[in-house]
Order: C-alpha cells, then structure tokens, then sequence
C-alpha cells in the first residue's frame, strides 16, 4: 500500500587528488545510540527544541559539550538534530551514511540488514583516496551493510538489551587503541548503552544516568588522545520516548544531538556566517554525509538530499565549490531519478534546480555576500528536502484500492464459509490476479471480485429475510443493539479522537455491550448479578493503573498518577496479590489433578521468587525455568488429551495456565496483575452466562471476548505503533540474541491478551451451552436436518456434547476472524483517506501493520480450532449419535 521510492545505485564522479593517496584530515564517528536532546547540557545560545522543564530525565546531563564550546569556541560545535522517521537504527546508520531518504518498510532492516549498494561516504572515500584506512567498533549491525568497505572491523552483538555495558566497554577500549596509534583515515564507533537502558528501563532511572556518565568519559579519553589533523563528531541516531522506546515521529524520538570538535579549530569557526544560529536550527541528521564529505575533501553521495552546514565549509577554493556541488549533484539525482520513473513532479523539480543553479552561478559573479549565497542554498536545499519527504511519504491509491477490494473479496468469502462451508478453492484464486502487472487481467480480477462481492451481498440479503421470518430471537434488542454497537465501534474506530484515546473509548463499548447483555437475556432480579458485574466493572477500572501509557489530550491528575505509580511499582500489589489469585483461580477448579496443582503452586512460587532476585544471573535461571517448565507443561497436558482421549479436557483452563506463565514473565512484574485481571474478568463473564435463564447468542459472545482483547491489549501498555513495542522485556531468560525464539517472543508479547482471549473461549463456550434455553442461532452451525431431529427428539444432550462445543468455538473464532478482517478493511480505507504515513504514526500506517498482524493472529486461532474441531470431533461423532438415537 505504501509508495515506494525508486532505489538508484549510480555513483558520483569521485574527486581527483593528484598525488595524494590520503586527504588532509582524518575523522572520528561515534554514534551514541538513542542519545536524545535533552540529555545533553546546552546553553542558552545553541538552537534547542524540547522542553526543559517538561524532561522526564532529572540527572545529571553531558556537560563535556557545553563545557568545550564555553572554553574553545573556535575548536566546538554543538547544536540539536533533527532525525528522520522511522527512528530505527540500521535505516538511520544508512541514511547518515547515503544523505537520502529511506523507505517506509526499510524499518524491518533493523532486524535483517543487507549489503548497502547506494553510493555513500565510504565509497566515495575509497574511490578518493587509494590509501585510506576505515576502521569501525562497535554495534555489529553495521557488517550486514558497510563491511565491503571497512579495513578493520571490531564487531559487537547489540540485540540484548539486558546487557548495557559489554559493547560500550568492548568498542571504546578499541577505539582508544585506534586512536592512540593515530592508524585510521575514518573511524567509525557505536555504542549503544543509553538506547539499552532506555530500553530495559527507562530514561528517567539512574541507570541511564550512569550510561550518559559513562559515555562522556569515554568522549574525554577520545578528545585527549586525538592529533591536530582530527575532527571528531558526536551525535545520535534517534532519541526515545518516556517509555524508553523508540520507531515513532515523536519530538522525543526525532530530537537528538549534534556535536563536533577539532583541535587545530573548525574550518570556518573563526568567520561564523551571521545567519549562522538561524541554519544551525535547519541541522538535520541527513547533513552528516555533506559534513564528512567536506572534511575529507571527497565528492558527494549521488543520493544526498542533505546541505553543508557553514561551520564545516573551507576557506579558499572551497568556499564556492562545496554549494555548487551539493546542486548539481541534486540535479544528476533528479534527472536520472525521473529518467528511469516519470513522476508528475519531475519537469517542475528540475526546473526549480537548475535556476538555483544559475542563480547561485551568477551570485558569484556579481560578488553577492558569501553569507547570503550560502543562506538561500542552505534554505532550497532543505526546501527540496521536504518536498522529496512529500513524494515518498504518501500512498500508492491504486494499490491501496486494489488492496481494500481484495479484503472485501476475502471477507465476503469467510463470510460464505462460516455459513454454508461450501468455498470452491477456484474463487479463492480470483484476487490474486490483481497482483499480476498486465492491466487486462488486473481489469478482469477487479470485475470478477466486485462480481462476487455483489453475488455474497445478495446471499447475505437472502440470510437476513429467512432469519427475520424463522428466527424470532433476531428481532430481540440483544441482536439490534449489540450489532450496532460493533459497526459503531469499527466505523468510528478510525477517527482522530478515537486513536488518541482508544483504550479509553474500548472501557466505555465493553461497559455498555455488557448492560446490554444483562437487560436482554436476563428474566431473573438483576441483583443476582450484581456481584459478577461490579467484578468486571472493578477489572476494567483496576487495568487502569497498570497502563504506563497516558492519554494524549489530558494530563492526568498528580494525585491519581502518584496513585498510578504506586500500583504499578508495588510488589505487594503487583507481584504478590497476583500470585495468591493466580493460584486461587486455577486451585478452584474442577476435575484438575494433582500434577497440575502442583504445577500450578511451583509456577506461583517460581514468579515470585523471580522478582525478588536482584542479581542478573539467577534472574535469568529462574525465567529461563519458568519458561522451559511452562512449555513442558504445556506438552503434557496436549499429549495427555490426545493419549486418553479426554473429551472435556479442552473445555477448562489448563491450557491458559500452562501458557500465562510464560506470558507473565515476559510482559514483567509489573504488568502480572494486569493479566491476572483479564482472567478474573472472563470468569465473572463465565458467572453471569451461568446464571442468566436465556443464554446470549455466540455472535454476542465473540463481540464481547474480541472487545476484551483489544482492552486488554490497551492495558497491558501496548499501542499501534513501533515505539510502542516493547523489546526490552523478552530477554529475560535469554539474553543471547536469536531472531527466531525472540521474534516469538516479541510477538508473544505484543499480543498477550489474543492468546489468553483465545485460551479462555473453551471455557466460556462451555458454561454459554450450560442451562435450559438458548438463542436458536447457536446452532446455526449444525445442518437443518440435525436441527429438526433435535426439536424431535428434544434430547438435550447432544447441546453440551465435547463436538457441539468444539464445533461453536471454531464458529466463535472465524467470527473473531470476520471482526478483524473488518477491522483491517476500515483501516485499509483510513489509510487512502488521510494519506498520512509518516507524518501522524499513530493513525494509518503502523495502525494498519498492526491491524495485519492482529488479523494474522485471529487467522492462527481460526486454524487451530478447526484442526482441534478434526482431530477430536471424529471420535465424539459416534457417541453423539448414539446419544441421540
């Protein structure tokens, strides 16, 4: 859905040097991962862009930068930087290197980078000078992308986030070395202890503080040991977000520093421009390649979209080379850009640089003001930076609608299947000929898909009419008002108010859609429920305070958020109390023998121990046992039900016992009594389905359990968005990186309140069936035949069989299935109607990634219910059959 921008590998023509295998200065990189703006001490003279007073960071900032720029200010150079989206570090360390414009889905490079083609700094500094020597230290990402060009590499692994100190002590002893020994032309350092403090963390805990500490000294022993030939530049990649994380547009993720110091002073320090303080607020992080290019006197990458910033400009045949250079090599791109794919922008694009070009051409002659020239480039250059933003930042509409009816087509699809589980496999293959790159057979998939959708329109019209007549429990209120609650819901989903307050919005919905239940189902005195639904009322509240996000148009109350920190960092709240009604819950339970009662105490015990360990090594043993029994657990309880051929074992909560364990170690401490919560949640549910004479329908249970996902999904501290993830918490355990079992994990995280959701629709299922009556439509699942021997007959026992209720979990998990994918189609269309990516992270692009994965997921569920329904159904088909004769 996503435009794509056009990927060119030409080089720029490098520089000829006659007789001059190395360039007269040499230069030092280090990146400080995730070093934000207001963790360095600034004057009040250099450009700022967050809030002081509003920092969550309290300690002790830099100081070293403030210090030099107040004692040598012809050697330093300090300002703030403007970092570019997605705030991931493989695509940001890319950019800094090309100066260009990355891709949207580039972000999941973080993870998996290739080799770099594009031009970049470091080609062009081999291609310059035949003797140059490139060392890198640090974070080993780097390899997967630059390793072709680096003579001496010290690589780190970087993905545990646990581990703060390894890398910064590993890559900055080498780096000293380096530097002593004076051998490099470019050195390249990273390290990345802030960003894994922020992670693991937090930014405002004292642990960041020791890794800022930390880092300044290491840049003080880098400064001592440098030679008069060496420029040394300081910044950060991204910044990160009060949670510690980071991937989004936030100011506090986009915001970081930029440092720069030499000894013999900085090429033009001594004649700042008098527009200086006004270009260095335009600093953005896609200079750095104009900078270094300056230094080493080497030619730009062909891609740059960046501009030199005055500072780093040398005097005499240089002052009026480096801008004319930084235009037509932005003329070449254009040109060969369009040249491969016209765009609509591209004849105005080329016109606009080429009268820059002369412009600045004649400015020269005409002996213009060096300041002036340098301020209008300066200003055009970050001018076209933001119209090339534009172009690559939008929506591809054809795709997109291409996209919607593809859903559409699917959705209808499901919809045919849930009913009459009659799909030939021939039509499944209609939608995907809208991916084929011919326009007739893209013209025929699209008019065979609005065929069939208009075809499914008319069955599901047929549907409602024959329900109207035949089903009189689809005229009650319950059906009216619980369908309207979830089109209301899905429709308005997407609004901007709606966003930035969802799990606020999801209380209220799962709050009205549980009065409605009550009062429509309900003949008895509504005090016999009352205890069930205060219970669920408390639960939402309670979650409440275990969501560390925070609205984003309301502050909350200092005496409530004193309140809210104190139960999310209470042990005895959190850890404790979450323990004793985890065990209570489980222990309460019928038909659990005596293995998994004891499993279900040692998991108790194992957790709270776990949080009460403060060395890092029995840490990890513990969660790592914690896990490993879990699964074992998990095992037995499967091969069991499928040895013995246990009928109701599916139907209690072993199974989500055996998993919330590792659910709970890896969403942490402080997150147990949340989930805990959503358990006691659905029990109080389960009460009320118990006691209510008329049973609600399936489709008004599935709305209620896919409701209580979503709200669970809130107060477990997630969000749709990448900076919202949290990684730092799924090393515990396993602190040696591994892209397969921590990508489980990740997931595993994110979406927790889906699995659990899942794992408990068993046991709603069963006490939905229990009890003397029940909405027709339940059994709409069966043929019309067994429907009216049943009637006949009218044994009720066929209705609580282990069969029938295998069959409604899978009809209740392909209606979750139908939600989501509705879900997906409305931010499908959100995304062609704002046609903001970038620019508003929260509302369309992410939104709609994670709508995918949630779909994705809810899919899963459907495939395993329909597996379980196949592998335990065959055996119950002839004792159910018995039964009813």
């Amino acid at each position: 859905m996503f435009l794509s921008k056009l990927s060119i590998n030409d080089k720029s023509e490098p520089l000829k040097h006659q007789n001059k295998n190395i360039p007269d200065q040499k230069v030092i990189i280090l990146l400080v991962d995730a070093l934000r703006e207001d963790f360095i001490e600034m004057g009040e003279d250099v450009p700022y862009f967050l809030n002081k007073k509003q920092s969550v960071y309290t300690g002790r900032k830099i100081q070293l930068f403030d210090d030099l720029l107040n004692e040598q200010p012809k050697n330093t150079f300090l300002s703030s930087q403007l970092s570019e989206m997605p705030t991931v570090t493989s695509v940001r360390v890319k950019s800094l290197l090309t100066g260009s414009l990355n891709a949207f889905f580039e972000m999941s490079e973080n993870f998996g980078s290739e080799m770099v083609s594009h031009d970049n700094i470091l080609y062009q500094l081999k291609q310059t000078y035949k003797d140059s020597k490139i060392v890198f230290a640090g974070d080993f990402i780097w390899l997967d992308m630059f390793s072709q060009y680096f003579d001496v590499v010290y690589p780190y692994p970087s993905f545990n986030v646990a581990d703060l100190d390894t890398l910064d002590i590993g890559a900055s002893n080498d780096m000293l070395k380096v530097v002593k020994l004076q051998n490099f032309t470019l050195l390249i350092g990273h390290i990345i202890g802030v960003d894994h403090a922020g992670h693991t963390y937090g930014p405002q805990h004292i642990e960041t503080e020791r890794k800022l500490n930390d880092t300044e000294a290491i840049i003080k022993q880098i400064i001592d040991l440098m030679d008069d030939k060496t420029t040394l530049l300081v910044f950060g990649d991204h910044g990160m977000t009060d949670g510690g994380n980071h991937g989004g547009g936030t100011d506090n993720e986009l915001r970081t520093a930029f440092f720069a110091y030499a000894k013999q002073g900085l090429p033009n320090k001594k004649r700042q421009s008098r527009h200086q303080n006004h270009i260095d607020k335009m600093l953005k992080q896609m200079d750095i390649a104009s900078i270094v290019s300056s230094i080493l006197n080497i030619s730009l990458p062909f891609s740059n979209l960046g501009v030199l910033n005055p500072v780093f400009r040398y005097d005499g045949e240089h002052v009026n080379d480096r801008y004319l250079m930084n235009l037509q090599q932005l003329e070449n791109y254009v040109i060969t850009y369009c040249g491969l794919e016209a765009q609509a922008w591209c004849e105005k694009e080329k016109q606009d640089i080429q009268s820059q070009i002369s412009k600045y051409q004649k400015s020269i002659i005409n002996g213009i003001d060096i300041d002036e020239r340098e301020l209008e480039v300066i200003k055009f250059m970050n001018a076209k930076y933001k119209d090339f933003q534009g172009f690559w930042t939008t929506y591809d509409d054809i795709a997109i609608y291409k996209g919607i009816i593809f859903l559409v087509y699917l959705l209808a699809i499901l919809l045919i299947h849930i009913k009459d589980k009659s799909v030939d496999i021939v039509i499944l293959v209609i939608p995907f000929a809208i991916l084929i790159p011919l326009t007739f057979v893209q013209i025929f998939a699209v008019l065979a898909c609005a065929f069939v959708i208009l075809k499914t329109a008319f069955i599901l019209l047929r549907y409602a009419l024959v329900w109207s007549f035949n089903n009189k429990a689809l005229m009650k209120y319950e059906y009216i008002v619980c369908t309207l609650i979830l089109i209301i819901y899905l429709i308005t989903s997407f609004t901007d108010s709606f966003v930035q307050e969802h799990p606020y919005v999801v209380d209220s919905y799962l709050m009205l859609l549980l009065s409605v239940i009550v009062i429509t189902t309900n003949q008895t005195q509504f005090n016999q429920l009352l205890p069930e639904c205060l219970v669920i009322i408390l639960c939402i509240k309670l979650a409440y305070f275990y969501d560390k996000e925070t609205s984003m148009n309301d502050q909350t109350a200092p005496e409530l958020q004193v309140l809210k920190n104190f139960v999310i960092d209470s042990k005895l709240i959190s850890v404790y109390l979450s323990a004793i009604m985890y065990v209570i819950i489980y222990q309460i339970q019928p038909a659990v023998n005596l293995f998994e009662r004891v499993m279900n105490l040692s998991m108790a015990l194992a957790l709270v121990t776990l949080n009460e360990l403060q060395e890092s090594e029995y840490k990890h043993m513990v969660a790592k046992i914690i896990i490993i029994a879990s699964f074992i657990w998990f095992i037995i309880t499967f091969l069991r039900i499928i040895l013995t051929k246990q009928n109701e074992s599916f139907s209690n909560k072993t199974y989500l016992f055996a998993i919330i364990n590792i659910l709970y170690v890896l969403n942490g401490p402080n997150l147990m009594m949340s989930l805990t919560l959503m358990v006691i949640q659905t029990e109080a549910f389960m009460r009320i389905l118990n006691k209510v004479k008329v049973k609600p329908s399936i489709f008004t249970v599935s709305i209620f359990i896919y409701m209580t996902i979503q709200q669970y999904f809130y107060r477990t501290s997630h969000r749709e968005r990448f900076n919202a993830i949290q990684f730092g918490k799924v090393y515990l355990g396993f602190t040696e990186y591994n892209f397969q079992l921590h990508g489980l994990f990740v997931l595993m995280n994110t979406y927790t309140s889906h699995i659990m959701g899942f794992l408990m629709i068993p046991a709603i299922i069963k006490n939905n069936m229990s009890g003397n009556e029940s909405h027709s439509d339940d059994l709409s699942i069966k043929s019309q035949e067994k429907r009216e021997d049943l009637s006949k007959s009218k044994d009720k026992k066929y209705l609580s069989s282990s069969q029938n209720q295998r069959k409604i979990i899978t009809y209740l998990s392909l209606l979750m299935l139908f939600f989501a994918s509705f879900n997906l189609v409305f931010s499908g269309m959100m995304c062609a109607k704002s046609k903001r990516e970038l620019i508003w992270p929260q509302r369309s692009a992410p939104r709609y990634i994670f709508d995918l994965f949630q779909t994705f997921v809810f899919l899963i569920f459907s495939i395993l219910s329909h597996a379980n329904e196949n592998l335990f159904g065959k055996q119950m088909k002839t004792e159910d059959q018995d039964d009813i004769k």
